[in-house]
């Protein structure tokens, strides 16, 4: 407990002496951060292949160019991100300066996850940084050697005390979570998003939660069959399924099962061979609990593609059940491995309900020719986010927010959104000592032609059937003013 209290003593510090808030030394942190990804490509990626089986172009693909892909833009953006934000004023204020002034919250807390170990935590550290924050960032123990690495190289390159590194599991997280934080990200369960957001309200901390779910995917009839489920393959079986906005389960209607079966096997055969045991592009699972886990997820089912298994390696096969019952085992949780069930409905007004009687996902996928079709399922349906005839690209469109809804997760993170999600909007007002006369129209005594003026302005009804209306409340208000200028003060 000590030790928690001494990091992070030392990061709220560090923060209160001011040198985290100037932009040329926020620059300069993420300067560093870049600098550190590409010296140390090879260790990075290294530790990714360790824990999770990524082979070299698919670990930088998915992790360190997105890494790299943000820090570009925080750093070239940051100057205007950065600056005041006037906001419109009306006729009180118009002589007024009125703007959004974004100051960094504190300290922050970055709580990782084990799936994309690298990515994860330094994309959320990335926005706090250019925040103007400081940063204590726990990385997950599951992905040991990945963490172990983060501990070792942050130090490296950035200022120490800013921004901190703590290592360890579920007894460290807890002993954490006891510390103030003015802000915390969480990217992980929603069981254990429950207990960071129980601690967090012990200090009124506000937290951004990323908590994945089911997301559904839906197959139109009216499609391309052989481009849509090589999109959905891709995206399912990368990083061995587990993926917190893969395609959970397919929902189709009965006619199109057994093609989007052959679809997908066929794609399987082209992207990882006839033993995709021996392809150096397909992952594995992170660990033989998980690997459990999943196994216990296929138990009952209709096995319709792989199913082999090897848990020494902790090795699963592309798996695709088919005809699954929506109250099966596999249906009631998150899978998070390569599994795809398919459950079948017979049209689209039975696809929204069977997605809107379940917790609102972190994604949704629908595929279709139809563009009203889609519009309808993005209207009638709630998600984090949604790609339309592809999976997953929505996270890398540099405009759009990441982050969940309900039971999915809250709040959002990437580009601008990472920075506005770790700054405070502060509003302010500066106006002049000057132009008294016109306050005096606040002070009291009050008049009804004042208020009457005062409505004109601020309920914006000064149009021109009513400038008969607005010049007599006018003269009324003139009126009222000089009798008030003019006139003795009265007695107390």
């Amino acid at each position: 407990m000590e030790r928690m209290q001494q990091i992070v003593g030392r990061a709220r510090a560090a923060f209160n002496s001011g040198r985290s808030r100037p932009l040329g030394f926020r620059i300069q942190q993420l300067k560093a951060l870049e600098r550190m990804v590409q010296e140390k490509e090879k260790e990075i990626l290294a530790a990714l292949k360790a824990d999770l089986k990524k082979s070299g172009p698919d670990a930088y693909s998915h992790e360190l160019l997105g890494v790299l892909r943000e820090l570009v833009r925080a750093m070239e953006e940051l100057p205007s991100w950065a600056a005041a934000q006037p906001v419109k004023k009306d006729m009180l204020t118009i002589r007024d300066e009125a703007y959004i002034h974004y100051e960094p919250l504190g300290v922050v807390l970055v709580i990782g996850t084990w799936n994309y170990p690298f990515l994860l935590v330094l994309q959320p550290l990335i926005g706090a940084i250019a925040a103007g924050n400081a940063v204590v960032v726990k990385p997950s123990e599951v992905s040991e050697n990945t963490a172990r690495l983060v501990a070792e190289l942050l130090p490296q390159y950035l200022d120490k005390d800013l921004y901190a590194v703590i290592t360890g599991g579920v007894p460290e997280t807890t002993e954490l979570l006891t510390q103030r934080f003015d802000h915390i990200l969480y990217t992980g369960s929603p069981a254990v998003g429950k207990i960071v957001m129980a601690a967090a309200a012990k200090h009124l901390t506000p937290v951004t939660l990323e908590m994945g779910g089911k997301s559904p995917c839906y197959i139109d009839r009216d499609c391309d069959l052989a481009v849509a489920c090589r999109r959905i393959t891709w995206g399912k079986y990368m990083n061995c399924g587990q993926t917190c906005i893969a395609p959970d389960y397919i929902l189709c209607h009965p006619s199109i099962q057994g093609k989007v079966v052959e679809n997908i096997k066929a794609t399987l055969k082209e992207f990882y061979g006839d033993d995709v045991k021996s392809s150096p592009d397909y992952g594995r699972i992170i660990n033989q609990r998980h690997f459990k886990r999943i196994l216990g997820l296929l138990e009952g089912q209709k096995i319709a593609l792989g199913g082999e298994t090897d848990e020494a390696s902790c090795f699963i096969a592309p798996t695709i059940l088919t005809d699954v019952s929506p109250e099966a085992k596999v249906m009631e949780e998150e899978i998070f491995g390569p599994v795809l069930p398919i459950v079948t409905v017979m049209s689209v007004e039975e696809a929204i309900e069977f997605i809107n009687f379940r917790e609102k996902p972190l994604a949704l996928y629908v595929f279709s020719n139809n563009k009203k079709l889609i519009k309808r399922v993005i209207a009638e349906t709630s998600s984090g986010g949604m790609t339309a005839n592809d999976v997953i690209m929505h996270c890398v469109v540099p405009g759009l927010p990441f982050g969940g809804v309900g039971h999915s997760g809250m709040g959002a993170y990437l580009g601008r959104y990472s920075f506005e999600t770790f700054s405070h909007r502060r509003s302010c007002l500066i106006k002049d000592l000057g132009w008294e006369a016109l306050n005096k129209l606040r002070y009291p005594p009050g008049s009804m032609e004042m208020m009457h003026l005062a409505k004109l302005f601020l309920l914006r009804q000064c149009n021109q059937s009513r400038v008969g209306q607005f010049i007599s409340a006018l003269l009324g208000a003139v009126k009222a003013v000089l009798a008030k200028m003019l006139c003795p003060q009265r007695e107390a």
